[in-house]
């Protein structure tokens, strides 16, 4: 594994284009379903929880079918985004490397990436940040809805 230092940038080659992915993808998947785990704890009792967790499948467990209403539409978008765009990079790394290669160009996608997910968890942790307490503060933008809603009387 050399490092190619051109102007005092360092040149990622492929294997390294991969393992900083890989790791970024790691890390952005598991903080983004955390932030939204705690969202949805914030909006349901244990009990309403443990009832819509008990037949879940690996495909609602993934996609978030059964809290759809809980999670805020942004959150929904960017854990979508994070999935998708992680995937993308990884495959036009791999393109580029196939068709050049090209470690300057995938190298500067894997860092792309890299600082995408800096950017957004930042975003994230400043939003819901409450310092006093080790926990997110999620009632300063998130309204909470528990129980079923009224019904109406004719």
């Amino acid at each position: 594994m050399k490092k190619i230092h051109r102007r005092g940038e360092t040149i990622l080659n492929l294997q390294r284009q991969v393992a900083l992915i890989m790791i970024c993808w790691i890390l952005s998947f598991w903080c983004i379903r955390q932030e939204n785990s705690g969202i949805i704890m914030y909006q349901l009792n244990n009990s309403a929880w443990k009832k819509r967790k008990k037949d879940m499948t690996f495909r609602e467990w993934l996609l978030y079918t059964k809290y759809r209403k809980e999670i805020p539409r942004v959150m929904l978008l960017l854990y979508f985004v994070i999935v998708v765009i992680h995937s993308l990079v990884l495959a036009i790394c791999f393109l580029l490397y196939l068709l050049g290669p090209y470690p300057e160009i995938g190298g500067n996608f894997a860092k792309g990436v890299m600082w995408f997910d800096v950017g957004w968890f930042v975003i994230l942790e400043t939003a819901f940040w409450n310092w006093p307490n080790r926990s997110p503060n999620y009632s300063r933008w998130i309204k909470k809805r528990r129980g079923m809603p009224p019904k109406r009387k004719k």
